[in-house]
């Protein structure tokens, strides 16, 4: 595996996968935000807000990040469920 950041096309086949994982149930897909709706920079209780997956990969291809070729910070994690 070669030391350097997605390409597009890598980040399009990586967000297909996710959307079929998604589709079976298996993960979630969505940005963490803050449980209590309070302002960022602060220690506090987190949640997984679910999105689709089409959100997801708009905000990962839209980082500055990804445009400048440096690796993005995690945009979109994906979470284990219950099934």
């Amino acid at each position: 595996m070669e030391d350097r950041p997605p390409l597009p096309p890598e980040v399009d086949a990586a967000f297909a996968s996710l959307d079929r994982l998604a589709q079976a149930g298996l993960v979630k897909v969505g940005p963490m935000q803050y449980a209590d709706k309070g302002p960022p920079g602060r220690v506090a209780p987190v949640m997984h807000v679910e999105e689709p997956i089409k959100d997801a990969k708009a905000r990962v291809r839209e980082a500055p990040g990804f445009r400048a070729h440096r690796p993005p910070r995690c945009s979109a994690p994906a979470v284990d469920t219950d099934a």
